[in-house]
């Protein structure tokens, strides 16, 4: 889920490294907030992975806990 942004976010580095080599602070915001977007997607990945797996292991630990009180 998170390499398109990345690809987008190397290109457009790539290409405003081509526009202006030199430093110029327009250029490091937008490249701020292209990484931004890249850390947003990697949250957001994050938190989809623990909506998917947080009721699993809740499900097996409850099996657990059955299993150790019949022992």
């Amino acid at each position: 889920m998170n390499k398109p942004f990345n690809l987008i976010n190397t290109a457009f580095e790539f290409l405003a490294d081509a526009v202006s080599p030199n430093y110029h602070p327009l250029i490091g915001l937008a490249k701020d907030a292209a990484a931004g977007a890249v850390l947003i997607s990697a949250i957001g990945s994050v938190v989809i992975g623990l909506i998917v797996i947080v009721p699993y292991l809740n499900t097996q630990t409850k099996i657990y806990a059955k299993v150790d009180s019949i022992a």
